[in-house]
Protein backbone atom coordinates (compact mmCIF):
# COMPACT_ATOMS: atom_id res chain seq x y z
CA UNK A 1 0.00 0.00 0.00
CA UNK A 2 1.30 3.74 -0.89
CA UNK A 3 2.65 5.17 2.29
CA UNK A 4 2.29 8.54 0.57
CA UNK A 5 -2.32 7.49 1.06
CA UNK A 6 -1.35 6.60 4.84
CA UNK A 7 0.27 10.41 5.34
CA UNK A 8 -2.80 11.69 3.47
CA UNK A 9 -4.73 10.73 5.88
CA UNK A 10 -3.08 10.86 8.86
CA UNK A 11 -1.63 14.15 7.91
CA UNK A 12 1.71 13.68 7.76
CA UNK A 13 1.46 16.69 4.73
CA UNK A 14 0.46 19.48 6.59
CA UNK A 15 -3.32 18.28 6.65
CA UNK A 16 -4.94 18.52 9.94
CA UNK A 17 -8.09 16.87 9.10
CA UNK A 18 -7.89 13.26 10.41
CA UNK A 19 -10.10 10.71 11.52
CA UNK A 20 -10.12 11.85 15.36
CA UNK A 21 -10.55 14.97 14.41
CA UNK A 22 -14.02 13.75 12.44
CA UNK A 23 -14.64 12.05 15.50
CA UNK A 24 -14.49 15.11 17.87
CA UNK A 25 -16.48 16.76 15.58
CA UNK A 26 -19.00 14.22 15.84
CA UNK A 27 -19.21 14.80 19.39
CA UNK A 28 -19.50 18.61 19.30
CA UNK A 29 -22.75 17.81 16.75
CA UNK A 30 -24.52 15.66 19.37
CA UNK A 31 -24.13 18.50 22.27
CA UNK A 32 -25.11 21.08 19.80
CA UNK A 33 -28.78 21.91 20.58
CA UNK A 34 -31.62 22.31 17.53
CA UNK A 35 -31.11 25.95 17.91
CA UNK A 36 -27.55 26.25 17.36
CA UNK A 37 -26.73 28.79 15.19
CA UNK A 38 -26.44 29.10 11.08
CA UNK A 39 -22.99 29.99 11.48
CA UNK A 40 -21.90 27.01 13.59
CA UNK A 41 -24.49 24.59 11.49
CA UNK A 42 -22.06 26.23 8.23
CA UNK A 43 -18.80 25.68 9.92
CA UNK A 44 -19.42 22.03 10.34
CA UNK A 45 -20.19 20.89 7.34
CA UNK A 46 -17.66 22.84 5.43
CA UNK A 47 -15.40 20.66 7.90
CA UNK A 48 -17.55 17.69 6.83
CA UNK A 49 -16.74 18.05 3.42
CA UNK A 50 -12.85 19.01 4.09
CA UNK A 51 -12.92 15.69 5.62
CA UNK A 52 -14.72 13.89 2.44
CA UNK A 53 -12.41 15.37 -0.05
CA UNK A 54 -8.95 14.18 2.08
CA UNK A 55 -10.39 10.56 2.24
CA UNK A 56 -11.27 11.04 -1.75
CA UNK A 57 -7.14 12.12 -2.22
CA UNK A 58 -6.33 9.68 -0.13
CA UNK A 59 -7.89 6.72 -2.12
CA UNK A 60 -6.34 8.67 -5.22
CA UNK A 61 -3.07 8.23 -4.08
CA UNK A 62 -3.71 4.58 -2.94
CA UNK A 63 -5.21 3.64 -6.60
CA UNK A 64 -2.09 5.11 -8.04
CA UNK A 65 -3.53 8.06 -9.12
CA UNK A 66 -2.01 10.77 -7.66
CA UNK A 67 -2.92 13.91 -6.60
CA UNK A 68 -6.05 15.81 -8.79
CA UNK A 69 -5.79 19.25 -7.78
CA UNK A 70 -9.92 19.97 -7.86
CA UNK A 71 -12.27 19.78 -5.16
CA UNK A 72 -15.38 18.72 -6.81
CA UNK A 73 -16.09 15.15 -4.95
CA UNK A 74 -18.43 13.32 -7.42
CA UNK A 75 -17.88 15.00 -10.91
CA UNK A 76 -14.32 14.93 -10.14
CA UNK A 77 -12.30 12.80 -7.58
CA UNK A 78 -15.00 9.62 -7.31
CA UNK A 79 -15.74 9.69 -10.85
CA UNK A 80 -11.71 8.82 -11.08
CA UNK A 81 -12.17 6.34 -8.24
CA UNK A 82 -14.98 4.65 -9.63
CA UNK A 83 -12.95 3.95 -12.60
CA UNK A 84 -10.50 1.59 -10.75
CA UNK A 85 -12.91 0.75 -8.02
CA UNK A 86 -16.59 0.05 -8.55
CA UNK A 87 -17.66 -0.32 -5.02
CA UNK A 88 -17.16 3.65 -4.78
CA UNK A 89 -20.29 4.17 -6.70
CA UNK A 90 -22.67 3.94 -2.95
CA UNK A 91 -20.27 7.09 -2.30
CA UNK A 92 -22.18 9.18 -5.34
CA UNK A 93 -25.12 10.56 -3.04
CA UNK A 94 -22.94 11.50 0.01
CA UNK A 95 -20.63 13.20 -2.50
CA UNK A 96 -23.39 14.53 -4.26
CA UNK A 97 -24.71 16.14 -0.87
CA UNK A 98 -20.97 17.22 0.26
CA UNK A 99 -20.69 19.04 -2.98
CA UNK A 100 -22.75 21.78 -1.76
CA UNK A 101 -20.24 22.92 0.89
CA UNK A 102 -17.13 23.41 -1.64
CA UNK A 103 -17.56 27.08 -2.57
CA UNK A 104 -18.58 28.13 0.95
CA UNK A 105 -15.62 26.11 2.06
CA UNK A 106 -13.40 27.82 -0.37
CA UNK A 107 -14.15 31.36 -0.15
CA UNK A 108 -16.16 31.62 3.30
CA UNK A 109 -19.80 32.68 2.84
CA UNK A 110 -22.62 30.51 3.63
CA UNK A 111 -25.20 33.33 2.90
CA UNK A 112 -26.40 30.84 -0.32
CA UNK A 113 -27.54 27.72 0.92
CA UNK A 114 -29.71 26.94 3.93
CA UNK A 115 -28.28 25.77 7.20
CA UNK A 116 -29.31 24.17 9.98
CA UNK A 117 -28.21 21.33 13.16
CA UNK A 118 -29.85 18.81 10.89
CA UNK A 119 -27.64 19.55 7.64
CA UNK A 120 -24.80 19.49 9.84
CA UNK A 121 -25.21 16.30 10.95
CA UNK A 122 -26.33 15.20 7.37
CA UNK A 123 -23.11 16.48 5.74
CA UNK A 124 -21.26 14.69 9.11
CA UNK A 125 -22.95 11.14 8.85
CA UNK A 126 -22.39 11.22 4.76
CA UNK A 127 -18.46 12.75 5.59
CA UNK A 128 -18.05 9.18 7.82
CA UNK A 129 -19.16 7.00 5.33
CA UNK A 130 -16.97 8.33 2.53
CA UNK A 131 -14.03 8.15 5.47
CA UNK A 132 -14.83 4.84 6.23
CA UNK A 133 -14.49 3.72 2.78
CA UNK A 134 -10.86 4.79 2.49
CA UNK A 135 -10.06 3.62 5.72
CA UNK A 136 -11.55 0.14 5.11
CA UNK A 137 -10.19 -0.10 1.43
CA UNK A 138 -6.36 1.43 2.23
CA UNK A 139 -6.59 -1.49 5.07
CA UNK A 140 -5.06 0.47 8.30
Amino acid sequence: MPKIAIDWLDGDRGVTIIPEYLVDMFDKVAEVPETDSLFIAWQKAAKAFQVAEKALKALLFYYGIGLIKEHKLETQLLTEIIKIDQKAESLRDPCQFLDQFYIPTRYGSPADLEYSPQTAKRAIKFAQKILDFAVKEIKF
